[in-house]
């Protein structure tokens, strides 16, 4: 009896013609990018294949720019823009003091554009934003979105409380005449 090998698995062995998505260009896998959510969700997908990646390096700053255009509302840029700055800055010594607080304000209302008058900031120059101060927009902005709503939920739910046992006093009164 002879022994022979199996023939290999087509699951195991690698296809020989390129993967579909190899053939888009660089800038087109960008704009698909560009739609994801969040900073945050970049992470995940740009792992799991070098398409991303490349497509990614090449198009960094008009990627990042939309999803954070996309993600964050107009009129909230420019608190999630002085955040960023302000984390920029080395807390001195006698960063509690109240002229440096002052100073600092004045400092961000300058070079924050749109913060001096509420208006809709603009993003920074894309030269003066890398990777993970993109992250960091997106992030914060997730998590003061997220802290309002559980705010928001808490607000309701004592306000609900207050309004059951208002109404249920004023049952009772009326039981009680």
């Amino acid at each position: 009896m002879a022994f022979t090998t199996p023939a290999p698995s087509s699951a195991l062995t690698p296809p020989t013609h390129p993967s579909p998505i190899l053939k888009l260009p660089l800038h087109v896998v960008g704009i698909v990018l560009a739609h994801l959510d969040t900073i945050p969700e970049l992470f995940p997908v740009v792992s799991s294949h070098s398409i991303f990646r490349d497509a990614l390096k090449d198009n960094l700053h008009s990627v990042c720019r939309t999803i954070i255009a996309n993600q964050i509302p107009p009129n909230a840029l420019p608190f999630v823009i002085r955040s960023l700055e302000s984390a920029r800055i080395r807390a001195v010594d006698a960063a509690d003091d109240a002229t440096e607080v002052s100073d600092l304000m004045a400092y961000l209302a300058t070079t924050v554009p749109g913060c001096a008058n509420r208006g809709a900031a603009e993003l920074p120059p894309p030269a003066s934003l890398s990777f993970a101060d993109y992250n960091f927009l997106s992030r914060h902005y997730a998590n003061g979105e997220a802290m309002g709503k559980k705010l928001q939920g808490d607000v309701l739910d004592v306000f609900g409380m207050g309004f059951i046992c208002t109404i249920g006093s004023l049952l009772s009164v009326r039981r009680v005449l």
